[in-house]
């Protein structure tokens, strides 16, 4: 009897232990919270786009691309480059908080041809886009 409850208990800390590592769920929340609280509304959305150059790093060890936001609605995307032709160009508008963009191809394989995403200041002059889940999907600067 005394191995049973000696087992149940080295089972019991063994959980803990486990759950404690795969991180807290309440914890989350809380975090998703302070993210969801952080993202800029729609005055401050639609001033950092409307007529605004995101310079977009592409990944930690490649360049950058340069999203063009134009106030009658028409996005521009360039790979790599500031000025010159545009790789890819669409639409977008904003819906509440969020920015909507509709491309012709670029992120289609990624499914991230059309989306709708928030935006949080990360830290002076550096912002996020942010999924309705609080997923970051790209950091960038404001070029212009």
């Amino acid at each position: 009897m005394k191995t049973s409850a000696r087992f149940r208990n080295d089972v019991l800390v063994c959980t803990l232990i486990l759950a404690g590592l795969a991180g807290n769920p309440v914890m989350a929340q809380d975090r998703a919270k302070e993210t969801t609280v952080r993202a800029l509304d729609a005055k401050a959305a639609k001033d950092l786009t409307a007529n605004r150059v995101w310079q977009i790093r592409r990944s930690r060890t490649s360049g950058f691309d340069y999203w063009s936001w134009n106030s009658d609605g028409s996005v521009c995307v360039r790979l790599g480059e500031n000025t010159g032709k545009c790789a890819d160009t669409g639409r977008w508008k904003l819906d509440g908080q969020r920015i909507c963009y509709d491309l012709t191809w670029w992120g289609e394989t990624q499914e991230l041809k059309s989306l709708c995403f928030r935006i949080s200041e990360q830290s002076k002059g550096r912002f996020a886009w942010l999924s309705d889940r609080d997923i970051t999907f790209h950091e960038f600067t404001v070029a212009k």
